[in-house]
């Protein structure tokens, strides 16, 4: 599986649940830009997000131990620099966490 694969299939669930919630007149949504980056160099400014949320499946399906151990230091270093200071929130979803405490 490749990353556009990935956004592709991203764009079609996040699609598939608005409609499902606007029919049954629960849910707003506002118009949604995925886009796919390197997790360790964002291309944000500093202090420019109010939240991430991500779901972490590359430590299972597309890296080695060692190449996780490498990248999650980058990746948090990378969410810290962007997230505002103070305020900013972040969520990580995985489904193993050893790697990423």
């Amino acid at each position: 599986e490749d990353e556009n694969d990935s956004i592709r299939r991203t764009a079609i669930n996040y699609l598939s649940s608005c409609q499902q919630y606007k029919q049954r007149q629960q849910c707003y949504y506002a118009p949604t830009e995925l886009l796919g980056w390197d997790a360790s160099m964002l291309p944000l400014r500093d202090s420019s997000v109010d939240v991430i949320v991500s779901d972490l499946p590359f430590g299972q399906r597309c890296l080695s131990t060692h190449r996780l151990s490498l990248l999650v230091p980058l990746m948090m270093y990378e969410c810290a620099r962007v997230l505002r200071e103070g305020s900013g929130r972040m969520v990580l979803l995985c489904g193993v966490y050893s790697g990423i405490v």
